[in-house]
C-alpha cells in the first residue's frame, strides 16, 4: 500500500502555501485550497490565540493539511545537547494542535536541529537522530498524524540529503505512521538525477513541496520546466498523491503567492 494519505489525481490536486495564520484570509481569497502553518510557531502560540487562528480557519474554508518548521533552530534533534523530556513535550503540544486543526501531516526537515556538528562522530549523531525520530513518529501516532523527513540540500544540512539517505532512516524505524515529504526544489537543488526516484522512494512520499529553481522564491509560470520531468517521472511509478504546497522561507509572500497559485495550475494543466 502507498503512504500517500490522500490518492487522487492531478484532475484533483490541491495546491498550499506553507506560511503564518497572519496570511489565511489572504490565501483563501487568492483562491488556494489549503495552508500549511510553521509547527514551531503554533506550539509558541497562547491558548486564546490559537482558538482564534481555528476559528479564522474553520471560517475561510481553507484546510490544515500539514506543519512546516516544525523544531525550533536552538532544540537539536542529534549529539550531546539532545534533551529528551524538552522533545517530547514539544512534538506532544505539536501533534495534539495538528490534530486539533484537521492537520495530519507534520514535516521535519529542520535543517539546523538535525546537521552533523563539526567534530562530532557521525554515527553517533545519526544512532541519536534515529532515536529521536522515533520517538517523535511514536507520539504522532498517539495523535493520529504522520512524521514526514524531508531530504534538504547541502546548502542547508549537512545530513540527509537525498531520496535514498531519508529511505535509509526510514527504513531502520518501526513505527507505521513515517514517510517523506518530496521537495521538488530540494531534489534539483541537491544535484538528483531523475533515475533516483524509484518505486521505494515514491511509496513513502506523503506530500510535495515547491519553490522557485534558483532562489526558492514563490515560484512562476515561466520557470516550471525543470520541475516536468520530476513529476511525470512520479506519476510513471505511481504517484498518486493530491497535495503540493509552496515552500519559499524567507520570500516575500505578498508579491509571490500569487504568482505561485498561477505556477502551481499551469504545472498541473498538461
Amino acid at each position: 500500500m502507498r503512504f500517500s494519505l490522500y490518492p487522487g489525481d492531478s484532475e484533483s490536486m490541491k495546491f498550499g502555501c506553507c506560511t503564518s495564520p497572519a496570511n489565511i484570509e489572504v490565501l483563501a481569497r487568492a483562491g488556494y485550497d489549503f495552508i500549511d502553518f510553521p509547527g514551531a510557531a503554533i506550539v509558541a502560540t497562547e491558548e486564546n490565540d490559537f482558538t482564534d487562528i481555528k476559528k479564522r480557519l474553520s471560517a475561510s474554508g481553507l484546510t490544515c493539511e500539514g506543519f512546516h518548521a516544525s523544531v525550533p533552530p536552538s532544540m537539536r534533534l542529534a549529539g550531546p545537547l539532545v534533551n529528551e523530556d524538552t522533545i517530547a513535550a514539544h512534538f506532544h503540544v505539536l501533534a495534539s494542535r495538528a490534530r486539533d486543526l484537521g492537520c495530519t501531516r507534520i514535516g521535519l526537515g529542520s535543517p539546523k536541529s538535525r546537521s552533523v556538528n563539526l567534530g562530532s562522530d557521525p554515527r553517533a549523531h545519526r544512532d541519536d537522530f534515529l532515536r529521536i525520530f522515533a520517538l517523535a513518529a511514536r507520539i504522532c501516532a498517539d495523535h493520529g498524524v504522520s512524521l514526514l523527513l524531508e531530504a534538504l540540500r547541502l546548502q542547508d544540512a549537512n545530513f540527509i540529503n537525498t531520496q535514498a539517505e531519508a529511505l535509509a532512516i526510514l527504513s531502520e524505524i518501526r513505527e507505521f505512521n513515517v514517510g517523506t515529504i518530496f521537495d521538488l526544489f530540494h531534489f534539483i537543488e541537491a544535484g538528483e538525477k531523475i533515475e533516483a526516484i524509484t518505486p521505494a522512494v515514491v511509496e513513502r512520499i506523503g506530500y510535495l513541496h515547491i519553490a522557485e529553481p534558483n532562489g526558492r522564491g514563490y515560484p512562476k509560470p515561466e520557470n516550471n520546466a525543470p520541475y516536468r520531468p520530476v513529476l511525470a517521472r512520479l506519476k510513471e511509478l505511481g504517484y498518486t498523491g493530491d497535495r503540493i504546497s509552496v515552500e519559499c522561507p524567507g520570500a516575500d509572500f505578498s508579491s509571490g503567492h500569487e504568482s505561485a497559485l498561477r505556477a502551481l495550475r499551469e504545472l498541473y494543466a498538461v
